[in-house]
């Protein structure tokens, strides 16, 4: 692989996969998909910082599942925007070939949620920073240096 493809995998790391007899395009979220995508995945992002931070970095597969399952409208309407789709279409395939969708999805677009919720954390960070200030205003200023006593006559 050349560094020009490299660097393009890297700024678009879309992917193809076979679902059934079609090959399909699974997209990463362009900025303006992007934004419309964090409204959707408000709920499923709070609930995955919940669940990184009550587990750390060991998430059960099955509390993802359960993750998943509670925001499934979310979800399949995001899966659904990467890969140009109808939610219809995505609900209809057969577990195995949407597992496949699923997972292909996860691998493109995994940095947009890692992006929201570390930016998320970092915001949060700040706020708390600026709530622990002592004062927005500044101190007042110290007295000028000594100078040596003038002598008049």
């Amino acid at each position: 692989m050349s560094k020009s493809e490299h660097d393009m995998e890297i700024l678009f790391p879309d992917q193809t996969v076979t679902i059934g007899s079609e090959t399909i395009t699974v997209r990463e979220f362009r900025y303006r998909e992007g934004i419309e995508a964090a409204v959707l995945a408000r709920g499923f992002l709070a609930g995955l910082r919940a669940l990184l931070t009550t587990t750390g970095d060991e998430i059960a597969a099955e509390d993802l599942d359960t993750l998943i399952a509670e925001h499934r409208e979310a979800w399949f309407k995001l899966i659904a925007m990467s890969c140009g789709r109808e939610v219809e279409w995505l609900a209809a395939l057969p577990d195995r070939e949407a597992m496949k969708l699923q997972l292909t999805f996860w691998g493109v677009n995994g940095n947009f949620f890692t992006r929201r919720l570390l930016w998320g954390a970092a915001f949060a960070a700040a706020v708390q920073k600026g709530r622990r200030s002592p004062s927005p205003t500044s101190s007042p200023s110290s007295s000028s240096p000594a100078s040596d006593e003038t002598i008049t006559t």
